[in-house]
């Protein structure tokens, strides 16, 4: 993703409580995603953070990722997962309504903070065995979706290079323009209380918008009428691979599609190092899946939309 690339940091993700993320550098105000982001490890001071946040913002909204190790307001229990939030509400560790980290609290009077929701900051180690959910996932795709390997994509009527499919569908990563201009629409459509942003298919068609490159790429599902129904993005860090903006539209929801464009991704990191780990921020409604595909649970995220110039 050129410039943006080359700002991107990784930071190991641990059992021992130490942050994960991959972020932008605070240094740098313009990039080329549906949203900026701006990443904090949690111990910076709170005046640091607000300027870093401040400037990187730069007329443009920010969608902040906030984290605390502390608070683990989910439980393994008989090995699944249940909530664990009224416990943090008893530490003080969650607001009230259980979709603030009190950690920030100070953000939020000193700062125009649109909507914040409570993520899960989750990790799946590429080199361990398999989930029968994910094996039975990769049977399904190997018996009636022709799949081979991720280094085997394989050409299907008017769809292009396909990693598998048929008739009704196909998973592939982006080849031209127009199917870019589409998966914005897609995460536009999907993440609905976040569509506000200066990403457009103006955007995209006019080339400013790199379609992929060594360090990341777009896996998405698009259907036989030519509609994207479903996406996730993936970056190839030095330290991790980290997943982004994974949604369905909502009319496509509940036919697994996600389920396929993870798998996907997850034999993408693998072909790149089994070594470094894939990790993201799950929200409420994606746990479940994530939890099946193998990824394992470490802490807290609090995600919200700062807009400076509201």
């Amino acid at each position: 993703m050129g410039e943006a690339h080359r700002n991107l940091t990784s930071v190991e993700t641990s059992s021992d409580g130490k942050e994960s993320m991959i972020c932008i550098k605070p240094e740098y105000k313009q990039v080329d995603d549906p949203a900026q982001y701006y990443a904090t490890r949690g111990e910076e001071h709170p005046l640091q953070l607000m300027e870093s946040i401040r400037k990187q913002a730069d007329l443009a909204f920010l969608l902040l990722f906030l984290p605390d190790t502390r608070c683990k307001s989910l439980k393994l229990v008989d090995g699944k997962l249940e909530s664990n939030l009224e416990e943090m509400k008893q530490l003080g560790l969650v607001n009230e309504d259980g979709t603030k980290l009190t950690r920030y609290a100070y953000l939020h009077e000193k700062l125009n903070i649109s909507f914040s929701y409570l993520y899960y900051a989750l990790i799946y180690h590429l080199h361990k065995d398999n989930t029968q959910y994910l094996n039975d996932k990769l049977d399904k795709m190997t018996r009636e979706l022709n799949y081979k390997s991720v280094t085997q994509p394989f050409n299907l009527l008017n769809f292009g290079k396909v990693y598998f499919g048929n008739a009704d569908f196909v998973v592939k990563t982006v080849e031209t323009k127009e199917e870019m201009a589409k998966i914005i629409d897609c995460v536009q459509d999907g993440f609905a209380s976040m569509s506000a942003g200066p990403m457009s298919s103006e955007i995209v068609m006019s080339g400013q918008y790199p379609l992929h490159d060594a360090n990341y790429d777009w896996v998405f599902v698009m259907e036989s009428d030519g509609s994207i129904v479903s996406t996730g993005q993936v970056f190839y860090g030095e330290k991790t691979h980290y997943v982004n903006n994974v949604c369905t539209r909502p009319r496509s929801r509940g036919k697994g599609y996600a389920s396929f464009v993870m798998t996907a991704i997850i034999e993408l990191c693998k072909e790149k190092s089994k070594d470094k780990p894939l990790i993201l921020q799950a929200s409420p409604k994606g746990l479940k899946m994530y939890h099946q595909l193998g990824f394992d649970y470490r802490f807290d995220y609090e995600i919200g939309l700062f807009i400076p110039y509201q």
